[in-house]
């Protein structure tokens, strides 16, 4: 390979420069979203929770209330929030992935471009061959779209449960209203 003039070697660390900026936007956006969805699922459980506690402790003397229907309604928030605690640690995992797979990609293109001055200039002498980046690199793509789909189905799973949780709090409220009050006269 013939020696690379002082543009060329400009080009490379600039795309170098440009592609690594790409992977930290990608990591920065990813743990923002990953914050924002732990947070509002855990609100959400959180505060569905909070005010059928706040509810039920100021009407607990007044009221026949089912003790099944607290506990579920309990249950689902407590189990809710379990899932939306279990998604953010997936999409954490499918980050870190996606990440990965873009940095190996970046030196796939490298290797391949630069052959075997690219370790050197990366001041990394051990770089893997160009065969087995591409690969890993798509592995890694596999399992981060795997674990992207999974944090999708264990995020929409926490807000199914939080929202069950919703409507046994609100069975709990109706029939309690009504056992509670059928035993005065009207």
């Amino acid at each position: 390979m013939p020696e690379f003039e002082d543009y060329e070697r400009q080009f490379l660390l600039e795309r170098y420069k440009a592609d690594r900026a790409h992977e930290l936007e990608v990591e920065k956006f990813s743990s923002q979203f990953e914050t924002a969805f732990i947070q509002s699922s855990a609100l959400l459980n959180g505060a569905f929770a909070a005010g059928f506690l706040a509810f039920y402790g100021g009407t607990i003397d007044k009221l026949i209330t089912s003790k099944k229907l607290v506990i579920t309604s309990f249950g689902c928030w407590l189990v809710g929030l379990f899932l939306a605690i279990l998604a953010g640690h997936v999409t954490y995992y499918g980050q870190q992935t996606i990440v990965s797979m873009l940095r190996n990609r970046r030196h796939a293109r490298g290797v391949e471009s630069l052959g075997e001055k690219y370790p050197h200039l990366l001041g990394s002498p051990n770089q893997r061959p160009l065969p087995e980046l591409v690969t890993l690199a798509g592995r890694q793509e596999f399992k981060s779209k795997i674990a992207i789909w999974s944090a999708r189905v264990l995020g929409v799973g926490s807000l199914l449960v939080a929202i069950l949780g919703a409507a046994s709090a609100l069975a709990t409220i109706w029939f309690s209203s009504k056992i509670g009050l059928a035993g005065y006269p009207h």
